[in-house]
């Protein structure tokens, strides 16, 4: 029955992982007792709390450190370990998986790009992301699963994470008031992500290190417009459930005018976005907050702010290429977009997207298209 597969599968309670009194391991992947065994995996994130959620409640359901220790399928194998521990980092991944007699349970984990190191890379790309020198679980594959709205705040949080060490409260709230969602949506991943420093904030946790972003610099690059990506879908996600619950009756926001207003003039400035936006009646905003909501609406290539999305997926992939471009050179002719776009995506852009895409960021040249500039004088 499914009731005796679940219970196969979790197997028994793991309640008294911590516990002194608790039958030491003979057998695990490191030959180390429960307690050396959880020190060792994520001593920064769980210490004296393994076996609990980020409140030290404890997980129900949740499967042992000797359960997980048994799985040979890695994609499960990281799955489970990371409902455990919570965070990763590639190194420390790559010593578990291989049953290392021991783990540096402080780092730095030193990495080669191994054949081996590549396929768990694989992995973790489909079930976490990359911030902070720490693999994170992608909400969806959480245990206990979030609610659709907390798990929204939850990307949100990371991205706000992956540009900032240290978040204040109330800046994050100011971030999601303007989606209905309250301290109780996100306060659990706010906890579990981040420790609160008196008087300074909530300060992002920092598992370890390894050298992940320079022997895969490609993968980490990715990993950031991956959690991008992910915040701009659940900003979209919050936006739509706050506007079927209520109808629209205060200002649009910040972010949606933002993204009007790029729409409109393509490129800009943060200096300039900020000027207009007061003449549009969003006084009163910080500039660190204005930023915050600025870098959730809009992307950057060189020194502008343009769209994150045009708001049609079958040539935001091509634009999303374009947009990479005109990161690494100053100017870009239609043979190299062609050539990086069947290097990257497989198929070449079709002309008339191309000139619409770039009609928009860029302006043409005798020698390629480069990006619109911004007048700051004024700003």
């Amino acid at each position: 029955s499914s009731r005796k597969m679940r219970a196969e599968w979790f197997g028994s309670s793991s309640s008294a992982l911590l516990d002194e009194q608790a039958e030491p391991l003979t057998k695990n992947i490191m030959g180390l007792s429960h307690k050396e065994y959880a020190k060792k995996l994520a001593p920064a994130l769980f210490e004296n709390r393994t076996g609990s959620d980020a409140g030290g409640n404890p997980r129900a359901g949740m499967m042992s450190l000797r359960d997980v220790s048994m799985i040979s399928d890695l994609a499960q194998l990281t799955v489970e370990l990371l409902r455990r521990v919570r965070a990763v980092t590639l190194g420390m991944l790559r010593d578990v998986a291989d049953a290392k007699d021991s783990v540096n349970s402080e780092g730095p984990w030193t990495l080669s790009g191994s054949e081996r190191e590549i396929e768990l890379l694989g992995v973790l790309e489909k079930v976490a992301v990359y911030v902070g020198g720490s693999w994170l679980l992608k909400p969806q594959f959480l245990n206990p699963k979030l609610t659709e709205k907390a798990a929204a705040a939850r990307d949100i949080l990371i991205f706000l994470f992956s540009r900032n060490d240290v978040l204040v409260e109330i800046d994050v709230d100011a971030v999601l008031r303007d989606f209905a969602v309250s301290s109780e949506d996100y306060f659990v991943s706010l906890k579990e992500l981040s420790d609160l420093q008196k008087g300074k904030g909530w300060n992002f946790k920092v598992l370890g290190s390894d050298n992940f972003s320079e022997v895969f610099p490609e993968a980490a690059a990715k990993q950031a417009r991956v959690i991008e990506k992910r915040a701009s879908a659940a900003r979209r996600a919050l936006m739509g459930m706050r506007d079927s619950s209520k109808s629209a009756k205060s200002s649009k926001p910040l972010e949606k005018w933002l993204d009007k207003r790029l729409k409109e003039v393509g490129v800009s400035s943060m200096g300039q976005l900020q000027n207009e936006s007061i003449l549009e009646g969003f006084s009163g905003v910080s500039e660190q907050d204005f930023k915050i909501k600025l870098d959730m609406a809009a992307t950057t290539a060189g020194e502008v702010y343009m769209r994150k999305s045009i708001g049609k997926e079958s040539e935001d992939r091509f634009r999303d290429v374009i947009l990479e471009m005109f990161r690494q050179q100053h100017h870009v002719t239609r043979e190299e977009a062609s050539s990086e776009m069947i290097r990257v995506l497989g198929e070449d852009i079709q002309n008339t997207v191309y000139i619409r895409v770039m009609s928009e960021i860029a302006e043409p040249t005798p020698f390629g298209w480069v990006l619109k500039t911004v007048d700051d004088s004024n700003a």
